[in-house]
């Protein structure tokens, strides 16, 4: 029977048809909501559907719209003094966009600012930068630390002792690329001193004699390359002294020791070419 009528009325394969029987008056008015229904289909608007046991859902109601939203009627008004609203506004956090503005303010870029906010390492962050470089502390929290994690140490206890290490390299008790290896060695050492860390790791600060002598003797070892290079034996000896002094001393100060006793070297071996 269904699909006589559906030949009748030139069903296609898809379409479906629906037969509203009764009183012409509700008839007509079943046959309206079935096609109010039918066109939400292609409008869909909020509605309100109940879950069924078998893991469909069942049309319930449209969800209300504005027109049901009013004021609560039993209670009455509450004014706000003008006064709260500016104090509150005052206490409000400061958002992660401030942040990161005055992360960058402090020298930072934009990615390390964003990392630290992000990363959730500004509460570490905020208290070392009253003391120490900004950029020094982005370096150990960004860097140093993921670090040693990532070659399978604990670094739980390390994130409290950055402000000690910060305070012995602006000392001088270590140069700044020995922060790597001190916070390491700590790893595996908690519960030594810095001084005790530093010794452990072989990395006491030199001073310029000391560090001068020592570079002295690796030009002394490696005379073929200044003889053979020049002043481009400078580039290849750095590697080698970064090698053997990593740590003790800044790399700037190491070049520029490096560069005055192969200059000195070169400027001699002129003077002799030419007499």
């Amino acid at each position: 029977e269904v699909e006589m009528v559906r030949e009748k009325i030139g069903c296609r394969n898809m379409d479906a048809f629906v037969i509203s029987s009764g009183e012409k008056k509700v008839a007509r008015t079943c046959i309206e909501a079935v096609i109010t229904r039918a066109a939400m289909a292609f409008d869909m608007e909020g509605e309100v559907r109940k879950a069924l046991p078998d893991g469909t859902t069942k049309y319930m109601r449209p969800i209300a719209g504005a027109e049901r939203m009013y004021p609560e009627t039993d209670v009455p008004p509450v004014f706000i003094e003008p006064d709260r609203i500016k104090r509150l506004k005052s206490e409000l956090p400061e958002t992660f966009d401030d942040k990161i503005l005055r992360y960058e303010k402090y020298g930072l870029g934009k990615d390390e600012a964003e990392q630290i906010v992000y990363g959730g390492k500004d509460e570490l962050f905020e208290p070392l930068v009253k003391k120490h470089d900004p950029k020094a502390i982005a370096r150990i929290l960004l860097h140093v630390l993921p670090e040693i994690e990532r070659k399978g140490h604990d670094i739980k206890n390390l994130a409290g002792r950055i402000d000690e290490v910060l305070e012995g390299l602006e000392k001088g008790m270590f140069s700044k690329d020995g922060i790597d290896k001190i916070m390491e060695c700590w790893a595996g050492k908690p519960d030594a001193s810095l001084e005790e860390i530093i010794k452990e790791c072989g990395i006491e600060a030199m001073n310029k004699e000391d560090l001068r002598k020592e570079i002295k003797s690796i030009l002394k070892e490696h005379t073929s390359i200044v003889a053979e290079k020049g002043e481009d034996a400078i580039s290849p000896l750095m590697g080698i002294a970064m090698k053997k002094m990593k740590g003790k001393a800044d790399g700037s100060l190491i070049y520029q020791i490096l560069k005055e006793e192969v200059m000195r070297i070169v400027q001699e071996k002129s003077r002799e070419y030419k007499k």
